[in-house]
């Protein structure tokens, strides 16, 4: 009868510490779900920003082009405006003559 008792107890014990590994393999499951989740989310975070980077530095190359493009039709306009003006000039002065 004690044989069976204790094989009882040693069979009941086997079961608790067999539960207990068993929570503690599930705890450790999720912890390193929640570590790869939070790794997956930094990589993210780090490539997000680097696209925004990216298009950021894009931008201001179409905007200085673009800069440039109205400054020079800025100075071809003065340009044209100071040819307007000297071939106005010659004009008067040949009408004066």
């Amino acid at each position: 009868m004690e044989k069976r008792i204790r094989e009882v107890m040693l069979s009941i014990l086997k079961k608790k510490e067999e539960e207990k590994l068993e929570k503690n393999v599930e705890k450790m499951v999720e912890e390193l779900k929640k570590m790869t989740i939070d790794e997956s989310q930094e990589k993210n975070d780090e490539k997000l920003k680097k696209m925004v980077d990216k298009a950021d530095d894009e931008n201001q190359v179409k905007v200085d082009e673009k800069l440039k493009m109205v400054e020079k039709a800025g100075d071809e306009s003065e340009q044209k405006s100071d040819e307007v003006k000297a071939s106005r000039r010659l004009r008067f002065q040949i009408k004066l003559r």
